[in-house]
């Protein structure tokens, strides 16, 4: 084997390439490892006989196939050759059309040998129980009618007695289930503006993301200070002019099955922050005498410079009295 190359795509499938000696020439190979039936195909010449064959490369399509591409030489004129190989021990499955309630799938045959019959496998978890079981011989496509819900499908062919299962898709039906919480949410602080950046739910598959919804509260779990959908699918949400304070920012995905939760709370703090407010207790003595005290006023928070005492005839005024004293007061 001289100059191999390979590809592997995320179910694991492998695409291989390389070149031989056939006594003469060095001809291009490739073979393929299915994934989902554990094997490999025969190693298969691609480039021509007569000619040396240079430098092959593979790689995956979207649909599940692989492209080889290799330099052919002969009599002195170089060319750049190519060929569209399937994954060819079991069936591919393609991407589900869904309209309504209607699931149209399609499928490639295996290229090793005929196939003799197809049966088509829905679960509601990847890799879970069937739940339905439909065999429709040699068709290549099938329409039919589903519940709304998620369903993880694949196509058993039957090959020289064999079974062999496809890749597995995803189909959606009606809406989908609401998101799951985006991932990594980090929180930066130039100056003030605030720059969220996050990545998307690990439901992207069954339920996509329509937009993102950014909370601020001032305290974890609160979002009393913002709520609002950034009106994209894109990850990173830039917050310029942003007042001085400590916020506790979340981040939620949006999508046809509704708002999906929360992330976990990231705090931002902007500029120096106000301090924490201080616990007041208090007693009357005699003759009309008030006694009052105070703690420090608690982290995080700017240093104190100063403690003011107010009172007033009702609750939260301070018609009465206004009353500066030093920081290191706390009687």
């Amino acid at each position: 084997m001289l100059s191999p190359a390979l590809d592997v795509d995320a179910a694991g499938n492998v695409a291989l390439a390389w070149t031989r000696w056939n006594g003469a020439n060095d001809i291009a190979q490739a073979a393929f490892f299915d994934a989902a039936a554990a094997g490999w195909t025969a190693p298969g010449d691609v480039s021509r006989p007569l000619g040396n064959a240079r430098t092959p490369r593979i790689r995956f399509q979207p649909g599940g196939d692989a492209v080889a591409v290799w330099e052919w030489a002969a009599n002195g004129v170089s060319v750049v050759q190519s060929s569209l190989f399937a994954i060819s021990v079991s069936a591919r499955l393609q991407p589900a059309a869904v309209t309504g309630p209607f699931v149209t799938l399609s499928w490639t045959p295996p290229i090793s040998a005929p196939a003799t019959a197809y049966t088509v496998v829905a679960r509601t978890t990847p890799g879970g129980p069937i739940v339905a079981t439909l065999p429709v011989g040699l068709a290549v496509t099938l329409t039919v009618s589903a519940p709304d819900g998620v369903y993880y499908v694949r196509v058993l062919a039957l090959v020289d007695g064999v079974e062999t299962e496809s890749n597995e898709i995803a189909v959606v039906v009606g809406f989908g289930p609401p998101p799951t919480p985006p991932l990594s949410v980090e929180a930066t602080v130039d100056g003030n503006t605030v720059t969220i950046t996050w990545l998307p739910p690990l439901s992207e598959p069954v339920a996509p993301t329509q937009t993102y919804v950014i909370e601020a509260g001032s305290e974890p779990g609160l979002a009393n200070l913002a709520w609002f959908p950034t009106g994209s699918t894109d990850t990173t949400y830039v917050a310029p002019y942003v007042p001085n304070g400590s916020y506790w920012i979340r981040v939620r995905a949006q999508a046809a099955g509704g708002l999906g939760q929360a992330s976990p709370d990231v705090q931002a703090v902007v500029g120096p922050v106000a301090p924490g407010a201080p616990t007041l207790s208090g007693a009357v003595g005699a003759g009309g005498t008030v006694s009052l005290a105070w703690t420090e006023a608690p982290a995080p928070g700017a240093p104190v410079s100063a403690y003011q005492l107010r009172a007033g005839s009702a609750a939260g005024l301070s018609n009465i009295v206004v009353l500066n004293q030093p920081a290191s007061a706390r009687t």
